[in-house]
């Protein structure tokens, strides 16, 4: 169209030269003192005239093709994402435009004023601009979704490879297979670092999801109590997975030691859904504890099924590693018994350990144990670990 428009002002401009040629052979019999000439006469030279089309005219052209370029644009930018209504109502609006052209080249008195098409003009830049700019938000919204996707991944990964440094750790203990109450320290050890994992991978999907109030839940859990920061909440939250998973953990199985060795060899060596698949006892221990400690608490994690899966997945993984040591100590020789301390006992660093690791209190009151303790015949122990109540810190 701008072509068409470039050679209509070149016929103009042509016309206007051959009047001036009939012009000048009508002046070659008249005297040359008739003639007046610059001061500064160059031969051979010729005087181009360009006649511009009135302004009216010109606006409304130009009007007009920016209307159909952002019509165009918006045709171009319908076809993806794919949107069949916009992209017929972007057509009819091009197909429109051209039309509009197309009359004021034959008909130029039915263009707009200067101002009118000015505003137009200025109409259609914005409508390119908006449309620019919802294809970049669109873009920005995106990438926005692949970012989400990829720390999904990330996350995914991350599990994976907690998964294998367990398993690593795992086998490292396992080279060791004679039953040992050392044995069995690495893989109580083994299991609490699994299950501070855990823990703060919860509390974090509870967070993303805005849902729980995870003081309100320590102060249920544990009332009356006194916590020295606010990320201490978590611990009490911690103290409610680990003493359910260990809960009837020295109940006699009735099994070969033998038996109950090569478990734990197999919990420390093989993938925990491998296991859950074919081992119905360890599936049935798995099962209650997954609807009595996690279930009632991913119930309300819904439009999080991604992370709810991984953190099923990784409780899973903790529950083997618990299983395992509890098949590893009734495979002992010596009889092991599960302790927890109770609140309001004073601190000692025989039976005890502060999961803190931080001295405020001339003599330390137990506020809740966080990961049990386990006496091993009559002269081993392993440590409890416990959170201390600071509320005494000021007495």
């Amino acid at each position: 169209m701008l072509q068409k428009l470039a050679l209509a002002v070149k016929s103009k401009t042509v016309e206007l030269f051959a009047e001036e040629e009939e012009e000048d052979d009508d002046d070659d019999d008249a005297p040359i003192s008739s003639l007046s000439f610059p001061e500064a006469f160059i031969p051979g030279q010729r005087v181009v005239v360009v006649v511009k089309p009135d302004g009216p005219v010109i606006s409304s052209v130009f009007a007009a093709v920016s209307a159909f370029h952002a019509a165009y644009l918006n045709l171009q930018l319908a076809h993806e994402p794919f949107q069949p209504a916009a992209i017929v109502a972007a057509d009819r609006a091009a197909v429109f435009h051209l039309r509009r052209l197309s009359d004021l080249r034959r008909n130029p008195a039915s263009s707009s004023s200067p101002e009118e098409s000015q505003v137009q003009e200025n109409q259609s830049t914005l409508r390119t601009l908006r449309t620019i700019f919802n294809r970049l938000q669109f873009d920005v919204d995106r990438k926005d979704s692949e970012v989400s996707s990829l720390k999904d991944r990330l996350f995914r990964i991350q599990s994976c490879n907690s998964a294998l440094q367990s398993k690593i750790e795992a086998c490292k203990v396992a080279e060791n297979l004679a039953p040992s109450v050392f044995l069995l320290d690495s893989a109580l050890r083994e299991a609490f670092r699994s299950a501070r994992g855990f823990a703060r991978a919860f509390l974090k999907l509870l967070k993303e999801a805005g849902v729980g109030d995870v003081a309100a839940a320590a102060t249920s859990l544990y009332p009356d109590l006194g916590f020295l920061t606010e990320d201490h909440h978590g611990y009490a939250v911690l103290s409610h997975f680990c003493l359910g998973l260990f809960d009837g953990f020295a109940s006699d199985c009735g099994e070969s030691k033998e038996k109950l060795l090569r478990e734990f060899r197999e919990h420390c060596l093989v993938d925990p859904e491998e296991i859950l698949s074919r081992d119905e006892e360890f599936a049935g221990f798995f099962e209650r504890k997954f609807c009595l400690l996690l279930e009632p608490s991913l119930k309300s994690l819904m439009g999080s099924r991604v992370e709810s899966n991984l953190l099923k997945d990784r409780f899973l993984r903790l529950s083997s590693l618990v299983w395992a040591a509890r098949r590893l100590a009734m495979a002992l020789e010596e009889t092991v018994e599960i302790f927890r301390v109770k609140q309001g006992t004073e601190f000692s660093v025989v039976f005890m350990e502060n999961v803190v690791r931080r001295k405020t209190m001339i003599k330390p009151k137990v506020g809740f144990t966080v990961f049990p303790g386990f006496k091993c015949g009559s002269t081993l122990t392993i440590r409890s670990k416990v959170y201390l109540d600071y509320s005494f810190s000021s007495h």
